[in-house]
């Protein structure tokens, strides 16, 4: 329910980020309850709500559930409190003039007897119970994609709080119990959990990474000085350069304006050496595995997400991959590979090849507004 509107995916973005709910968070959570009840029932368990606040507390563990729905004592005439009635109350005077009546025993203030229960604390069970199923079915099979894909769905938000409960787990442990991260569609899954944790924040990536160009151009043309990135600059302008190709040199050099750090020992990192930890160009596809295998040998293509470019030069690119330990994603512009990575950097929390770092914090910066 929370995953259906952007007020309860921001509550739990911002939960995933500071482990607690603001004022504003808690108002939505029990307005998103209380008003998609009311849709089917004008009236509410002392059960119902009860049952909401464990589920609030169980997605939110920061939460205290008598904050949500807190019981007048026995015999009292006072009324429950709680973030959940207050919303009942200042709302179900609204919803019964448009909805026929349940046939129930109302208590005073239109709080339903427990006598049956509830057609809403059934389908939160329920909702409950199919996720755990998907999760248990996700963990061992991998196949039907169609199938993958939708249980993935069902289960993001519920693994997204998995992850930031084991945030101590290496990038090979989690990898290791989200097995579908690695297969060759994982890319689909990744894109998934990103959205759940960034809810619009792809969809205006595509047009402003078309328009970075623009912005890039002017900049590049004034800043690049040495004679190996104005050659590349010019290929940018060759009609014979295609415009994946383009892409690629384009972010290229980013590198050559945005000089890298220095590194261990102090070693000031060359244009060349950021360019080459961001983009790896081989000039046939059946060169890509020997590249990787050259490249976990020099360990220098284990520890951070990596572009591969296969064409007979960088202005006739034809294959794209990003690779990251054991996840090998083969995709179909260098712009969706430069999208992939900036996902899994924080999804994963991994960190960028530091010779190129500055680079990949423009991008992701610019395309996706967020903050490194």
């Amino acid at each position: 329910l929370m995953g259906q509107s952007i007020r309860g995916r921001m509550a739990i973005k911002n939960h995933l980020d500071t482990n607690c709910l603001d004022k504003t968070d808690q108002n939505a959570v029990a307005a998103i309850i209380i008003d998609n009840h009311l849709k089917y029932s004008s009236h509410v368990s002392v059960r119902d709500f009860k049952r909401y606040s464990a589920e609030v507390k169980q997605l939110f563990p920061s939460e205290n559930e008598d904050f949500y729905y807190k019981a007048p004592p026995p015999k009292s005439k006072t009324n429950p409190t709680g973030k959940l009635y207050g919303r009942f109350k200042n709302m179900s005077a609204k919803y019964k003039k448009i909805l026929p009546k349940t046939a129930v025993n109302a208590c005073p203030d239109g709080i339903v007897a427990d006598k049956e229960g509830s057609a809403i604390d059934s389908a939160l069970q329920e909702t409950s119970e199919i996720t755990n199923a998907a999760v248990e079915w996700l963990l061992i099979h991998a196949e039907p994609w169609e199938e993958v894909i939708e249980k993935w769905k069902i289960t993001s938000l519920w693994r997204l709080n998995e992850i930031k409960n084991n945030s101590n787990r290496t990038v090979d442990e989690l990898l290791g119990v989200w097995k579908r991260y690695t297969d060759l569609q994982g890319y689909e899954l990744i894109a998934i959990d990103f959205d759940t944790k960034f809810p619009g924040a792809d969809a205006l990536a595509s047009e402003k990474f078309t328009t970075l160009r623009g912005k890039l151009l002017p900049i590049l043309q004034k800043s690049v000085k040495d004679k190996t990135n104005k050659k590349l600059l010019k290929q940018l302008y060759d009609p014979q350069t295609n415009a994946e190709s383009q892409d690629c040199i384009m972010i290229l050099l980013i590198n050559a304006v945005v000089l890298p750090d220095r590194g261990p020992g102090n070693k000031k990192p060359t244009i060349r050496d950021a360019q080459n930890g961001m983009v790896v160009h081989v000039t046939k596809e059946e060169d890509i595995d020997e590249k990787l295998e050259e490249l976990k040998q020099e360990g220098s293509g284990i520890n951070h997400p990596t572009i591969i470019v296969a064409g007979a030069n960088l202005s006739t690119l034809t294959t794209f991959q990003v690779n990251y330990k054991e996840c090998t994603f083969s995709l179909a512009s260098f712009k969706t590979c430069v999208e992939v990575i900036i996902k899994m950097r924080f999804l994963f929390s991994i960190e960028y090849n530091n010779k190129c770092r500055y680079a990949w914090e423009i991008l992701e910066g610019f395309c996706y507004n967020l903050a490194t």
